[in-house]
């Protein structure tokens, strides 16, 4: 147990003090649970790495020290859930509802418009939530049909291109969104004109 409390990494001489008191506390609650009889609460979600993380510095440790130790490789989070593909009659349903969509206040009419076209960005593009709603509209090439994601995940730029009927839509969304909104800053402009439409 000495080395519990000793657990550092020497290359950055971190120590591991708030990991090594919740995974003691947790070692002690369940030796409490188990002369009870009674079963030992789950660690809390999203906690795990907590006591992960600080296995494996041990086990890191142990092994420097020249010790046999199982080296935890992968943490909680790296569980990837498979996602849910859309039927065609799901697609239909969603679109359908989004192409109807009316806001109540006349200010917000526009945002109609705004819908039809995002959601079809994200679905036939693959953008993320934050590229299509903060897309600046000097990205928009509608003329060569293209789209420059600039700084996105890992702060990368690449080009996204439009199929014709996506790029149409853009064509005619972009023209409508001209008329009531004139040399407008971002293509997706939102409740402020002046700013995009929040995610």
């Amino acid at each position: 147990m000495s080395a519990l409390r000793k657990v550092e990494v020497e290359t950055t001489g971190k120590t591991y003090r708030n990991s090594q008191r919740k995974t003691y506390s947790y070692i002690r609650w369940k030796k409490i649970f188990k002369t009870c009889s009674v079963e030992p609460p789950l660690i809390v979600e999203g906690k795990t790495n907590v006591y992960v993380s600080f296995v494996r510095q041990l086990a890191l440790y142990m092994r420097s020290l020249g010790q046999d130790a199982y080296i935890p490789k992968h943490f909680a989070s790296e569980t990837v859930q498979v996602p849910h593909i859309l039927s065609r009659a799901e697609l239909r349903s969603f679109f359908t509802v989004v192409d109807v969509y009316m806001p109540r206040r006349a200010s917000f009419r526009r945002l109609a418009l705004t819908y039809r076209v995002l959601f079809r960005l994200f679905y036939c593009c693959g953008l993320r939530l934050a590229e299509g709603c903060y897309l600046p509209r000097a990205c928009v090439d509608l003329h060569k049909g293209t789209i420059k994601i600039l700084h996105s995940k890992g702060n990368k730029d690449r080009l996204v291109f439009l199929s014709d009927d996506v790029r149409a839509l853009c064509k005619e969304y972009d023209q409508a969104m001209q008329s009531i909104i004139v040399d407008r800053e971002w293509f997706f402009p939102g409740c402020a004109p002046q700013r995009p439409i929040h995610k």
